[in-house]
């Protein structure tokens, strides 16, 4: 068992292993929040799904990055209040992606309803949006796409509630150290 003064040297040189572990997976949500910015520019080359479709996978993806680094820097700078709010913020962007990864689950289902009622209803809706493309192999591809997304924001989600989990020890590593530190000069 390690004393507190071993432990304290530890967060001191920046080998606390919850401050390593969380400096990688926080920059593992940047490559996160990249591969989002990037899913969100072949959409724009595309012009898959409506017109909010790219819009919303930017925003998701500049907020996951900018997040994320905010997060990596208060792990490098040993800031404790920066990694208190990026726990916060985490933890509520975490919420939100849990809900959006259950609704892309739920929405896959209904995918073959919707196609086959667009086709037959409004043929020209349906030519925008598909071309000219058979409804089964639509209906197959969006329930691909859509299982694909939720299954990488469900990915997400345990990566970020790992970072807010390592933010929380870190911070009380860094605390505990702060009060060594001050109990030492008195």
């Amino acid at each position: 068992m390690k004393s507190v003064k071993d432990s304290l040297q530890e967060v001191k040189t920046g080998r606390s292993p919850s401050g390593g572990i969380l400096k990688m997976l926080t920059f593992l949500t940047m490559v996160g929040g990249l591969l989002i910015l990037s899913l969100a520019a072949a959409a724009l080359a595309k012009g898959f799904g409506s017109a909010w479709t790219p819009g919303a996978l930017v925003a998701v993806g500049v907020f996951v990055l900018l997040f994320s680094c905010f997060g990596f820097w208060g792990a490098m700078a040993k800031n404790r209040g920066v990694l208190c709010c990026f726990a916060i913020v985490v933890g509520f962007m975490t919420f939100i992606e849990f809900i959006a990864a259950i609704s892309c689950f739920a929405l896959s289902g209904k995918v073959k309803a919707f196609i086959d009622d667009l086709y037959a209803n409004n043929r020209e809706e349906y030519n925008k949006v598909f071309g000219d493309q058979d409804p089964s192999y639509c209906q197959a591809k969006a329930e691909e796409n859509l299982a694909l997304l939720g299954g990488f924001a469900l990915f997400l989600v345990f990566l970020q509630l790992a970072n807010i989990i390592l933010a929380v020890l870190y911070r009380k590593a860094l605390r505990d150290g702060e009060y060594e530190k001050w109990r030492s000069q008195l």
